[in-house]
């Protein structure tokens, strides 16, 4: 079937972005960190170390298709949670998206937890994620 509007639409979106051609030209000023992490498995956490001003996090993966008969279409389900200079611990536990984002109106943003909560369909029970860190 031919498309009515080309690309990106709402149809076939972006397709994979190349995250660092994508944002070279804003590094200085916007982000710090692209990572193309290679998974984390059901029930464990992957957690990384951040420095710089850091303020938002971003994680992105691509989840199975899900049953139309299902009340809720997402099959995987990763969390995000970040640990802040202060002491404070942020979460974002969406179990609709398979994006979540954590800004942090004070303080800076020292840790970046990424936790497999449900991975029923991940590749070797792994599920691959992207992780934008930005200032």
């Amino acid at each position: 079937q031919e498309l009515l509007v080309p690309g990106p639409n709402v149809d076939q979106g972006y397709g994979r972005v190349n995250m660092e051609t994508a944002t070279s030209p804003l590094a200085n000023q916007y982000y710090t960190m692209v990572l193309d992490a290679p998974g984390v498995a059901q029930g464990e956490s992957v957690s990384y170390a951040v420095s710089g001003g850091i303020h938002k996090v971003t994680l992105v993966y691509t989840d199975a298709p899900g049953s139309s008969a299902s009340a809720k279409a997402l099959v995987n389900n990763l969390d995000l949670e970040v640990k802040m200079n202060d002491g404070r611990i942020l979460k974002s536990t969406s179990t609709l998206n398979n994006s979540e984002q954590i800004v942090a109106q004070q303080g800076e943003i020292s840790e970046v937890v990424v936790r497999g909560v449900n991975i029923p369909q991940g590749r070797d029970g792994v599920l691959p994620f992207a992780l934008v860190v930005s200032r």
